[in-house]
């Protein structure tokens, strides 16, 4: 099975460096360019998935994080991209969750399955993970969650007036990483509006897409932002830590709002980050 595996994946990036030689001859514009970095795309990602057949988990990881870096360097127009990523922490998820690095792995599984979700299409989610052995474990229990629905094993909670409820606060000033991808940059899109749970020792997990459409390009970057950020202050109800859901908006171009929002220097070209609470566990 493992073999016939690598000699279709062979035979796949053999093909797709064939469209690449055909799609650069023809066509030296952005078309033939934008159909050549499809088929190179494509066949790396066929050859990372061979290193996961084989078990290379450490030497995938590192070449997913390259082939991240030069989409969304090089891309914006591509009417594939949001599969290209969506496989690409795909497969992330998996060496992670091989590696045992549960909090990595799941966090790649969750932006695979928002790029699916601002696709229209879960087709990850059905996907037969039984042979990656503990990934397919770890991953099949974790779906999507819905928009203000707690996550499996978060109860939900209602604040009322007389509850001394406080809500999370970042523990530091967080600058957001400006966006790489010069076309994007120039184009300006629409803000990324992201839902995600704090949980009650202020991590991030479980992170849901709420922008009916945001280009794949500026959904990644939110959620690689949001991934790198530190741990906030949770949220504390009656005295006692709980996980709340917060919407955070990642706005390309202005200024990031810091931790103290006041009268703190702020730079140009970095993106404001809003919240707008609702607690919903604890």
């Amino acid at each position: 099975m493992a073999a016939s595996l690598r000699t279709a994946a062979r035979l796949r990036s053999a093909l797709g460096l064939a469209v690449l030689a055909a799609a650069l001859l023809p066509s030296p514009g952005a078309d033939g360019q934008v159909a050549a970095a499809r088929s190179r795309w494509w066949s790396e990602l066929d050859e990372t998935r061979l290193l996961l057949d084989d078990g290379r988990w450490r030497k995938a990881v590192r070449e997913l994080v390259r082939l991240r870096q030069e989409v969304l360097r090089t891309s914006w127009r591509e009417p594939d991209l949001g599969e290209v990523l969506a496989e690409l922490a795909f497969q992330a998820a998996v060496a992670h969750a091989e590696l045992r690095d549960d909090e990595a792995a799941l966090w790649e599984w969750h932006v695979a399955l928002n790029h699916e979700r601002a696709r229209g299409a879960l087709e990850l989610a059905g996907r037969d993970l039984s042979r990656y052995g503990r990934a397919a474990e770890l991953l099949g229990a974790q779906p999507l969650r819905a928009l203000g629905e707690a996550p499996p094993g978060q109860q939900p909670v209602t604040p009322r007036p007389d509850r001394d409820y406080e809500p999370p606060a970042a523990r530091e000033d967080f600058e957001v990483e400006p966006l790489v991808n010069s076309a994007a940059v120039q184009e300006r899109p629409g803000p990324v509006i992201l839902e995600v749970l704090i949980d009650s020792v202020g991590r991030f997990r479980h992170p849901v897409l709420v922008s009916s459409w945001s280009h794949p390009v500026t959904v990644q970057w939110a959620l690689d932002n949001l991934r790198r950020s530190p741990p906030y202050r949770p949220a504390r109800m009656e005295g006692q830590p709980v996980a709340v859901l917060e919407r955070v908006e990642f706005h390309l171009g202005d200024p990031m709002r810091g931790r103290s929002r006041r009268d703190r220097p702020r730079p140009r070209g970095h993106p404001r980050v809003e919240a707008r609470r609702s607690a919903v566990g604890g």
